[in-house]
Parts: structure tokens; C-alpha cells; sequence
């Protein structure tokens, strides 16, 4: 799947399969194939300038590269049901990068937190590099 990287939010958020394609245009995450998908009943919506959206906050493993060895283990994420304006948008869902949510409570399990947990990043930080693409 493709995600934005957001520098500004700790959630990340993924459309699911209930997600209808007018609202969640590109791929669909498919939790019930997933071993490791554990659900809840807490809901949350994240409002954007132009949209929304709102699903439940779910936990699963999330691998960034395609080995298993990049993946951190349990980490809450938003498994988004509903969206609105955000039809236009260049990918799959959204990658939260800030290693802290908005109230800072450490029992939610989030991405870069979770990566350094794991041991798979040495600090709950990232940078990006950004190059020219050859001609």
C-alpha cells in the first residue's frame, strides 16, 4: 500500500474493506486476512482542512519494507469505515510519524513509537532525504 507520510499526526490510518470506494477510492486494507488484526469498539475521527475521516482503532503488526524484520508488533492504527473529501488524495492512507498522539499516553502503541520498542529504529525519530530522480 502507498501512504503519505504526515510529520504533524501520530495516527496512522488505513481505509478497510467497509470503506465504500466513493469515499475510500484506492486499496483497501483486509483485516480479516491478517493472523495478528485485533480489534476494539473505540472510534475516532480525525478532521483534515478539506475532510475526514473515522473508523475504529484497531492493532496489528505493520511492516514498513516488504521483510517482516522492519515490522513493529502491535501498533494501534485508525481502520477507517468512512471518509469524506478526501477522494482526490494520492494514496492508500496515511503514515503518522510524530512518535507522540495528542494526549501522550504511552498505552497507545503508535508507529514510530512502536518501531523503537521493537528495536527495529534506534530512536523514536525520522528524517527524510530527498533527492533528484535521474533524467
Amino acid at each position: 500500500m502507498t501512504f503519505i507520510f504526515d510529520t504533524g499526526s501520530a495516527w496512522t490510518w488505513i481505509p478497510n474493506i467497509d470503506c465504500p470506494d466513493t469515499e475510500c477510492t484506492r486499496r483497501h486494507y483486509r483485516y480479516q486476512d491478517s493472523t495478528g488484526y485485533r480489534t476494539s469498539s473505540v472510534e475516532k475521527e480525525v478532521f483534515y482542512g478539506i475532510g475526514y475521516v473515522k473508523g475504529n482503532i484497531v492493532n496489528d503488526d505493520i511492516a514498513i519494507t516488504n521483510s517482516m524484520s522492519t515490522a513493529a508488533k502491535d501498533v494501534n492504527f485508525l481502520s477507517v469505515s468512512n471518509a469524506k473529501s478526501l477522494d482526490t488524495l494520492l494514496s492508500d492512507g496515511l503514515l503518522g510519524l510524530s512518535p507522540f498522539n495528542e494526549k501522550r499516553d504511552k498505552t497507545v502503541h503508535l508507529l514510530v513509537t512502536q518501531l523503537k520498542e521493537d528495536h527495529v529504529i534506534e530512536k523514536a525519530m525520522f528524517a527524510l532525504y530527498l533527492t533528484k530522480l535521474p533524467a
